[in-house]
């Protein structure tokens, strides 16, 4: 739980520099990143520590950085309640609640890796019930002995800290080595769930133009556009929650008028609903290698598993310096979902996630802005 699999590094590569983007509108957003390792607890109180690794945590990725996340401390069972908010559970693109728990599963997935760099044992537990007559999962971590931490691994910290989604084109016919390949399989099934890897470029193609489609299509869909639109904001925004669109690489006038379409009851520009099937189209195409996780059952502590997979899988990918970019329609749209099943000849399986893997051509690697949780 410590991180191990992130010291078997297969690409001799250094660690891609950072373009930070909208600190100069908002800064205190982008504080959460300001996180420094702490050598031991022994002057801090249980509350102070558990705050501090839950600050890790935070790092965590969710779709539209919705932070789907709700974290109660009980101090006097020195436990930590993960569950879902239902006010992130969009109703049009996250019918199923997919999307909310595979974010908690990166959540879950931040916080053992920093416990474990602290060489503190990782225990927790899911736990499956109903709220407001919809499925969810919760996770509840065992804090008894936090206190006790010292740090161990800080490289792993700074693994949690670096992560980037990454949005740029891919450097074509860059192959992944067999090894690295052999430990994201590893990775995937340690957490219970199945990992596919696509490189051959007959089904990459296929997959591309699926995704392409399946864009298109949510992009027609009124209520995913507005929920879409409350996400993706203007450069100057001062709100957490959000995705600015210099994190696409907009600048301001691109970034308002991408904002404006969204959520105009219009048809959205030519240019700008083209745009975004177009690119991720060209993502599939060009990566090294699209990874889909599959999970034996469409409910959510499967969905949480698969979060925790794909942080892992995101962070052994960056740590070998290359690019990880999440492509969601294909998984979200119920049509295009069984498309994809389709291509990858699965019959029981359910997939939750398909990322693209590759070598970055550009170096952008945007921030996006951080809620900070007061517990």
């Amino acid at each position: 739980m410590g991180g191990e699999f992130l010291q078997k590094r297969t690409v001799s590569r250094a660690w891609p520099s950072v373009e930070i983007h909208a600190i100069q509108y908002n800064s205190d957003n982008y504080s959460a990143w300001e996180i420094e390792p702490l050598k031991d607890f022994e002057e801090k109180t249980w509350r102070e520590t558990a705050k501090h690794l839950v600050g890790w945590a935070t790092l965590a990725p969710s779709a539209h950085n919705k932070q789907p996340w709700i974290v109660q401390l009980d101090e006097n069972e020195r436990h930590l309640l993960i569950q879902p908010d239902p006010g992130e559970i969009g109703a049009a693109s996250d019918k199923e609640g997919r999307q909310t728990h595979v974010g908690i599963g990166c959540f879950v997935a931040n916080l053992s890796l920093a416990m474990g760099s602290y060489d503190i044992p990782v225990t927790y537990k899911l736990i499956e019930s109903r709220n407001q007559k919809k499925d969810i999962a919760s996770v509840v971590f065992d804090l008894r002995d936090i206190q006790k931490g010292h740090l161990k691994n800080p490289q792993v910290l700074e693994y949690l800290r670096m992560r980037r989604a990454y949005r740029g084109p891919f450097v074509e016919g860059f192959d992944l080595p067999e090894p690295l390949l052999r430990q994201m399989e590893e990775i995937s099934e340690n957490e219970g769930v199945t990992l596919r890897i696509i490189r051959d470029q007959g089904r990459k193609n296929l997959l591309g133009k699926a995704q392409a489609l399946a864009d298109m299509a949510v992009l027609k869909i009124p209520a995913f556009r507005n929920e879409l639109a409350s996400h993706l904001v203007v450069n100057d925004s001062t709100q957490t929650k959000v995705m600015p669109g210099n994190t696409f690489g907009l600048n301001d006038q691109e970034a308002r008028e991408v904002h404006d379409a969204l959520s105009s009851s219009a048809q959205m520009p030519g240019h700008f609903a083209a745009g975004f099937p177009r690119s991720d189209q060209e993502g599939v195409i060009k990566s090294s290698a699209v990874l889909v996780i599959l999970a034996d059952e469409k409910k959510p502590q499967y969905f949480v598993r698969s979060g925790v997979a794909l942080e892992k899988l995101w962070l052994y990918a960056q740590a070998n310096g290359l690019g990880v970019r999440i492509m969601a329609g294909m998984i979200e749209s119920p049509l295009h979902n069984l498309g994809l099943k389709k291509i990858l000849g699965e019959k029981s399986k359910q997939p939750t996630v398909l990322a693209c893997v590759g070598l970055p051509e550009k170096d952008t690697w945007p921030k996006s802005p951080r809620e900070q949780i007061i517990f």
